[in-house]
């Protein structure tokens, strides 16, 4: 067998391998990422006791996590995050976006602002129930964010909610 041959081969057996693992049916996260300080580029909560952690499993041209880290002189705090199922999987699209206005220390923030597009429905921030969001560390120097949330989103439409809870993030601006 000639070097030509053995070079084929090979590819031929890498592009066979890397179809076989396309095959496979993608995981579904089992678990919320840690509680973290360290700016790992973490974000996770539940909604209505489903896992959502922001993810891209199809093409697409977003990104899993973007956020503004607070600076002067708003020191606004947004984070915007996307969950793009592919043709495989079991659930569905999720975009969630929390807003928080002036960010400066840690402590217990209430949201300003929350848009939620889950189910092929739209879901506003429900004022009349307890909206937090808990900033436990914030670097100003390395631009590192993390805390917890909870609250409630409602369809205007319909009334129906959305339960929010244990939520966390840590984020490092990039």
């Amino acid at each position: 067998m000639n070097s030509n041959n053995i070079i084929k081969n090979i590819f031929l057996i890498a592009t066979v391998l890397i179809f076989l693992k396309s095959c496979e049916a993608p995981e579904v996260p089992t678990s919320l990422p840690e509680i973290t300080t360290t700016g790992e580029n973490t974000f996770g909560c539940y909604i209505n006791d489903e896992i959502y952690i922001p993810e891209i499993r199809d093409l697409s041209f977003t990104s899993e996590i973007i956020f503004e880290y607070p600076k002067y002189p708003d020191y606004l705090f947004t984070v915007e995050t996307n969950r793009i199922a592919n043709e495989k999987d079991e659930f569905d699209d999720v975009f969630l976006v929390i807003n928080i206005e002036n960010v400066t220390e840690t402590m217990t923030y209430s949201i300003k602002s929350s848009v939620i597009y889950y189910n092929d429905n739209s879901y506003h921030l429900d004022t009349s129930f307890i909206h937090n969001l808990i900033v436990s560390h914030i670097d100003t120097i390395q631009e590192i964010i993390s805390g917890t949330f909870s609250y409630t989103a409602k369809n205007v439409e319909t009334n129906e909610k959305l339960y929010i809870t244990e939520g966390r993030f840590d984020l490092k601006s990039r």
